[in-house]
């Protein structure tokens, strides 16, 4: 015959009190090395975030300082080669400002003219909170090389996001093979920019909203394109759709793979 198992043992509220009191400040200890934890990790990545843009400081530095490579001369009669580099995050709130979207096929084809593309890129700013699949879509199929950043979110709620130092070594590296850059800003931070390029061989021209564009920046480009409502796509009544799948641009628009220059000609002038 089995034994009859022991009865349950019932603590009284004075005996639990010592216990619950226990758990308590054990669950407030954990929850204390949590926070301290997060705040640890939290000024890393400022830390962290701070070192890059060092980094990137210092290469911008460097490369401003380095002696300016002249570009490359360009055959007498041929079109003259054009780079367009567009800062869509400074774009966009200027376009919004007029409650529309800015059309980027006659934005290329304002900043190409009759001339020959030879790169154009637009640089993004990414959020968790807004999905751009349809608007990347929509410049790749024009050929539009994109490059793509999340906006990071600090600790004490500042953001960072900016494409300014990256843009500013793309048009660097760029600008040896380039006759004429177009720069579609209206950041007087690129003010610098625009005369280390000049320096280099280039001309700068500069597209931008007027009321949205620093004088600075006016005064350094060698010509400024003022953008009006024909270059936009009125926010809920466009045509055609303002991001996503389109007809991609003519032949004669798409950016050509960088060409091997060749010498010109002993006396042709550039």
């Amino acid at each position: 015959m089995s034994e009859a198992a022991p009865p349950a043992t019932t603590l009284s509220p004075e005996a639990l009190g010592p216990v619950t009191s226990g758990i308590e400040e054990l669950q407030k200890e954990i929850a204390g090395l949590r926070r301290e934890r997060r705040k640890d990790l939290q000024e890393q990545g400022g830390r962290l975030d701070g070192l890059t843009g060092e980094v990137r400081s210092y290469r911008v530095a460097a490369q401003a300082a380095a002696p300016a490579p002249k570009s490359a001369p360009r055959r007498k009669g041929d079109p003259e080669r054009v780079g367009v580099f567009v800062d869509v995050q400074n774009m966009y709130y200027a376009a919004r400002q007029l409650k529309g979207k800015l059309d980027f096929d006659a934005l290329i084809q304002a900043a190409v003219r009759d001339r020959r593309l030879i790169q154009a890129t637009a640089y993004v700013v990414e959020t968790k909170e807004i999905d751009q699949s349809g608007f990347i879509a929509m410049l790749e199929q024009r050929a539009i090389e994109v490059r793509r950043k999340t906006l990071k979110i600090r600790s004490d709620g500042s953001m960072k996001g900016d494409w300014d130092m990256e843009m500013a070594l793309d048009i660097l590296d760029a600008a040896s093979r380039l006759d004429v850059v177009v720069l579609v800003s209206g950041d007087g931070d690129f003010t610098s920019l625009v005369n280390r390029v000049k320096g280099i061989g280039p001309r700068v021209e500069v597209i931008g909203f007027p009321r949205n564009t620093a004088k600075s920046l006016l005064e350094a480009a060698d010509r400024f394109q003022p953008l009006d409502r024909k270059y936009m796509i009125r926010t809920g009544t466009e045509t055609r759709p303002a991001a996503g799948p389109e007809e991609p641009l003519p032949t004669s628009l798409a950016p050509e793979p960088a060409p091997r220059e060749e010498p010109a000609p002993a006396g042709h002038a550039r």
